[in-house]
């Protein structure tokens, strides 16, 4: 049902994409919360719950996950927010879809606000959807965008099914589990990028146009901003061990520093691929002067042809025509006037080619 509903308000999400390409994040939707409750041997899923619902589970023992889907319902957040006694800041910087990266940690809990990255359905572009994680002492409160996209159904089927350790760790693992699926994607959005690559210098080699440096340039712009938000996100990860220690077991601390380490892993991806972006650029810039090049050497190359020509054609046509052509004159004056134009001609034409500049 869930996954329905996913496809559905999807569809509308490409609706909306559609009247606006140039966007290159999601509108927010109508918050939906979900509730994941487990211990190592229990466990219970609910979706569409309310608020009051949500109340019920903030003194349940083992890990609580609460997930909203969609931000553009302030209240829902605010109240769900408040069972939890978090800052008002934190609650602005989670309803604040154009909030930069960051980590904000406080006695209880611990605030981080990323952006998760992933094509569109036509693969044309990249599309950011902000996210705010919020992990306490036993509970993980997540907040995203809307529903067009969601990189978290592994961690969701890794409770049901009991696979992995999440189900025997704490809410910290839930949280760095959360974590890793957004880098983790990132990962796969870099590899499809790279395909994208490859076909632009297949392209760039064989016929380049207008259309494609135009692409090339768009691609090298979706670069730029994924390094904006992958950056931020490797500091944050980095800060965490040492900041919020209080709140992460020590068995976590090493699934922590390997999420970092794919975080630098796409960062260095990123470097590469922009650099091979810049690179195409410029191939573009050489391949258009080159032909350039070759067309006015043509084109001077003709002129030279023809210009002694032209010289003997205007002597001939201002004073001599009628004496070549008229019926009391020698009749061979004309063929032999054409001759000696052709054999200027290609005597030219030899004496360049003599010269290797043909």
């Amino acid at each position: 049902m869930r996954q329905r509903y996913r496809k559905a308000r999807a569809g509308e999400a490409a609706e909306q994409a559609a009247k606006s390409p140039g966007d290159a994040q999601p509108q927010s939707w109508p918050s939906e919360v979900s509730v994941f409750a487990y211990t190592e041997e229990t466990f219970e899923e609910r979706r569409g719950v309310s608020v009051e619902d949500v109340a019920a589970y903030c003194d349940r023992p083992g890990v609580v996950w609460i997930d909203v889907d969609g931000l553009a319902t302030p209240g829902v957040v605010e109240r769900i927010c408040g069972l939890y006694r978090i800052h008002p800041l934190i609650v602005e910087d989670t309803l604040t879809v154009t909030q930069r990266p960051k980590l904000e940690v406080f006695d209880e809990y611990a605030s981080l606000v990323f952006k998760m990255v992933y094509l569109a359905d036509d693969g044309s572009r990249t599309v950011t959807e902000h996210v705010s994680l919020i992990l306490g002492r036993g509970w993980v409160l997540s907040f995203q965008q809307g529903p067009i996209r969601d990189v978290f159904e592994p961690v969701r089927d890794a409770i049901r099914t009991r696979k992995g350790r999440v189900r025997r760790s704490g809410a910290d693992h839930l949280a760095y589990f959360l974590v890793d699926a957004v880098v983790d994607n990132y990962l796969k959005v870099l590899d499809k990028m790279n395909e994208q690559i490859e076909d632009f210098e297949d392209e760039m080699l064989s016929s380049p146009t207008p259309a494609t440096l135009h692409a090339v340039h768009a691609l090298r712009n979706e670069i730029i901003f994924l390094r904006k938000s992958a950056w931020p996100l490797r500091d944050i990860l980095d800060r965490l061990p040492r900041d919020a220690d209080e709140l992460f077991a020590p068995t976590t601390f090493p699934y922590l520093k390997d999420v970092s380490d794919h975080t630098s892993q796409a960062l260095d991806q990123i470097d590469v691929m922009r650099d091979i972006v810049t690179g195409l650029l410029e191939m573009y810039l050489s391949s258009m002067s080159y032909n350039l090049n070759s067309v006015l050497k043509r084109l001077t190359l003709i002129t030279t042809i023809f210009m002694p020509l032209s010289v003997l054609a205007g002597i001939g046509g201002m004073s001599e025509w009628t004496m070549m052509t008229g019926s009391e004159n020698w009749r061979w004056s004309y063929p032999l006037f054409m001759t000696g134009l052709t054999a200027a001609g290609v005597g030219s034409y030899l004496w360049l080619k003599k010269k290797k500049w043909v």
